[in-house]
C-alpha cells in the first residue's frame, strides 16, 4: 500500500480545486500538510486495481497483530448440554456447581456449573414448573402437574408427597419453615414441615371470577409479611385482564394492588412476581415490567418490546434479570429505572427461567436450551455525568442513558474497562449539553468495541453530539480497538460517523477497523464525516495519531470518507483534520479504492502527515 508520492519533500501547499477535477495520487506517505477547499468530489490516493494481494503485504504484521488482539475476549453467552430438547420450566443452584432443572418430564443435576446434566428423576413425575431447595441447601421440593416432590439430600433422590390429580403447579415460594406451591385456578399447596405433609386450599381475591397463579412471592423481613400472587388474565365484569393481588394474613385475604380494567393488558398475563426489601417487581406477557419502590403503594411501567417476559432474578437490590420469549435477556443496574438487552444471546428459543448464582448467569426454556455467562457488568463505566453514572454491559446502554437526561456542565468520562459487543444498531450520541465527554480505555490492557452493525449505521454514532473525545491512550500497553465488521456498501456504514453538525470532536490513539463497501455515491467508509447537516456542517472534527484498517479479512475500498451537504455554503463541513494517521489495506477488486475521499460540501479540511 505504499507508495512514492509526488508531493514528498514540497512545501506547504494550497489546492483550489475546479469541479470535476480531482487531484489523484497514489498514498499518503510522505504527504505534507494541504489545505483543502473542496466543492468537488476529490479521491486522495484513489486507484483502481485488479484482484490479488499484491503491495499489501507490507502491513502483514499490523494486521496479524490485530487480529490475534481479537482472540481474547471477555465471557460471552455459552450453549450448556442439557442432555434433553424437552421444555425446561424451572431452574435453581445451590453454588457456583450444583443445580437443578426441571421441566417436561425433566429432572436433571448438575455437579459442575451446567456442562453436563445427570437424571435424577424416576417414574411417574410430569411436567414440573419450578424447583426450590432452602432448608441449609438441603431440602427441596419441586412442583408441577399433579402435585409436589421432595428431597432431603439436596435434590439426588426424590418423593411424592403431595399428590392430587386436579392440582396444577406454577410457582414455588418459601419463608422461614413455611413453603406454597400456587397454581392452577388459585389452588395452592401449603407444608409447614419442609415438604414433609401438606394442606391445599383455594386463594380467594375479590372481584375476580379467578386466576391461573403463575407468579407467587412472599416478602421476608417485612411485617406483617406480605404475600403476592400474580397470573393469567381472568373475566372480571367482562373484562378480560391480569391483577396483582397482595395478602398479609398468609393467603387468608387478598387485596388488589395492579389492576387493568381496559387498555394494552387485555388478554395478557403477569407471569413472575419478586420484590427485594420495598422495591417489588412484576413482568408480563406484551413485553411491560411493572415496578414499585413503596412496597406497592404506587408503580411505573417500562416497556422493552414485543415479547414474553417469563421470569426475574436478581444479584442485589440495584441489579435484576429477566428472561423472556425469542432468547431475550434483559438486565438492569439501577433498580428497574432502566432495562437493556443482555446479548445477543445466541438463541431465539423461548427463555422461561433465569438464575443468577455466584458472578455466574444462567437461563432456561424451549428445546432443552440452557445458555451461561458469566457476569461483569462493568463493561463500561460512566462517571461525571448529572444523571446516569454507573456501570454498563455496552457503550450503546451507557450512551442511551446519558442521552436520556441533561448533562449540563458535566465533564464525563466513560471507561471501557472489558472487550464489549455492541448490538447490531451501534451506540448512538445524541447532541447533549456537557463540557466534556471522554471515552478511553482503563489501564494496562487493550480493549475492543466490536460489532457486526447492520447495514447503513455505524459502530459509533456522533448524532450532533460535540465536545467528545475517544482517546485510546496507546501507552503501558493501554490502548482501544473500534471495529466494525460489516461489509455493507449502503450509505452510513461505518465503524465512527460524524453526523447533524457533530462539531469540535476528536479521535486520537486508536485503531479504527471497518469493511464497508461504497460506489462513493452512497458515502460509508471505516471513518465517515457525512454529509447529514442540520445548520452549520460537521466542523472542527480531528482524526489524529490513529491506524485505520480492515475489520479481519475483509478489506474497505475507502477508509476516510469527507461527505458534505451541497445545498448550502453554510452547511459545508469546515475545518475538519485527519492527521499522523496510519492509513492501510483499503483494497476491492476491480473497483475504485481511496484511503481519503473528500466530496463536495466540505472546506478547509486538513490532511498532515499521514502515511
Amino acid at each position: 500500500m505504499f507508495y512514492t508520492n509526488k508531493f514528498i519533500g514540497k512545501s506547504k501547499s494550497t489546492f483550489q480545486k475546479k469541479v470535476n477535477q480531482p487531484i489523484i495520487s497514489n498514498s499518503l506517505v510522505g504527504l505534507p500538510c494541504h489545505t483543502i477547499n473542496v466543492r468537488s468530489k476529490t479521491l486522495l490516493h484513489p486507484v483502481k486495481r485488479q484482484a490479488g494481494l499484491r503491495e499489501r503485504f507490507t502491513v502483514i504484521f499490523t494486521v496479524i497483530f490485530l487480529l490475534l488482539s481479537f482472540q481474547v475476549s471477555d465471557a460471552q453467552w455459552t450453549f450448556q448440554n442439557s442432555g434433553t430438547t424437552s421444555e425446561i420450566w424451572g431452574m435453581q443452584f445451590l453454588n457456583a456447581n450444583t443445580g437443578l432443572i426441571v421441566g417436561a418430564n425433566v429432572l436433571k443435576r448438575t455437579t459442575n456449573g451446567g456442562t453436563t446434566w445427570n437424571n435424577v428423576g424416576t417414574a411417574g413425575f410430569n411436567v414440573l414448573r419450578e424447583v426450590i431447595i432452602w432448608y441449609g441447601n438441603v431440602w427441596g421440593v419441586t412442583a408441577g402437574h399433579s402435585g409436589a416432590w421432595r428431597t432431603t439430600n439436596e435434590g439426588l433422590n426424590w418423593s411424592t408427597t403431595f399428590a392430587t390429580s386436579s392440582y396444577y403447579c406454577m410457582d414455588v415460594k418459601w419463608t422461614g419453615n413455611e413453603l406454597y406451591c400456587a397454581g392452577q385456578g388459585m389452588n395452592y399447596g401449603k407444608t409447614t414441615n419442609w415438604g414433609a405433609s401438606w394442606t391445599s386450599g383455594t386463594f380467594s381475591v375479590p372481584g375476580t371470577v379467578g386466576f391461573d397463579v403463575y407468579g407467587i412471592n412472599v416478602t421476608n423481613n417485612v411485617f406483617p409479611t406480605p404475600m403476592w400472587i400474580c397470573g393469567s388474565s381472568a373475566n372480571n365484569g367482562g373484562v378480560n385482564t391480569p391483577k396483582l393481588a397482595k395478602s398479609t394474613d398468609g393467603g387468608a385475604t387478598f387485596s388488589i394492588v395492579l389492576n387493568f380494567p381496559t387498555g394494552v393488558m387485555t388478554g395478557s398475563a403477569l407471569n413472575d412476581v419478586e420484590f427485594t426489601g420495598s422495591s417489588g417487581y412484576v413482568c408480563s406477557s406484551n413485553g411491560r415490567i411493572f415496578r414499585t419502590a413503596n412496597f406497592g403503594a404506587s408503580w411505573d411501567t417500562t416497556y422493552l418490546g414485543n415479547y414474553s417476559l417469563r421470569q426475574f432474578s436478581f444479584k442485589n437490590s440495584s441489579t435484576g434479570f429477566v428472561s423472556g420469549s425469542g432468547g431475550q435477556v434483559f438486565y438492569t443496574t439501577n433498580a428497574g429505572t432502566n432495562w437493556n438487552t443482555y446479548g445477543p444471546t445466541g438463541t431465539t428459543q423461548n427463555l422461561n427461567c433465569i438464575e443468577f448464582v455466584s458472578d455466574n448467569l444462567l437461563s432456561a426454556g424451549a428445546s432443552g436450551t440452557i445458555i451461561k455467562r458469566t457476569v461483569y457488568l462493568d463493561e463500561v463505566n460512566v462517571s461525571g455525568a448529572v444523571s446516569g453514572n454507573g456501570n454498563y454491559l455496552s457503550l450503546s446502554s451507557a450512551f442511551s442513558a446519558i442521552n436520556s437526561a441533561s448533562q449540563t456542565g458535566a465533564n464525563i468520562i466513560v471507561t471501557i474497562n472489558r472487550d464489549i459487543t455492541e448490538p447490531a444498531t451501534g451506540a448512538v450520541l445524541n447532541q447533549g449539553d456537557w463540557s466534556s465527554l471522554t471515552i478511553q480505555p482503563s489501564s494496562g490492557s487493550g480493549k475492543t468495541i466490536s460489532g457486526n452493525i447492520n447495514a447503513g449505521l455505524p459502530l459509533i454514532d456522533l448524532n450532533g453530539a460535540d465536545n467528545v473525545r475517544i482517546d485510546g491512550i496507546n501507552s503501558g500497553g493501554t490502548s482501544l480497538t473500534l471495529s466494525n465488521s460489516s461489509t455493507s456498501g449502503n450509505a452510513g456504514t461505518s465503524t465512527v460517523r460524524f453526523r447533524n453538525d457533530a462539531t469540535d470532536n476528536k479521535i486520537v490513539n486508536c485503531n479504527i477497523l471497518g469493511s464497508s463497501q461504497t460506489n462513493f455515491t452512497s458515502p460509508s467508509a471505516t471513518v465517515l464525516i457525512s454529509g447529514e447537516a442540520v445548520a452549520t456542517g460537521n466542523d472542527n472534527n480531528v482524526i489524529s495519531d490513529c491506524n485505520i484498517g480492515p475489520a479481519g479479512g475483509n478489506t474497505p475500498n475507502c477508509a476516510v470518507f469527507l461527505a458534505g451537504t451541497t445545498s448550502s455554503p453554510v452547511l459545508y463541513n469546515s475545518s475538519d483534520t485527519i492527521r499522523n494517521c496510519n492509513i492501510y489495506d483499503y483494497f476491492r477488486s476491480n473497483a475504485v479504492v481511496a484511503g481519503l475521499m473528500i466530496g463536495e460540501g466540505n472546506t478547509a479540511a486538513t490532511v498532515t502527515g499521514n502515511r
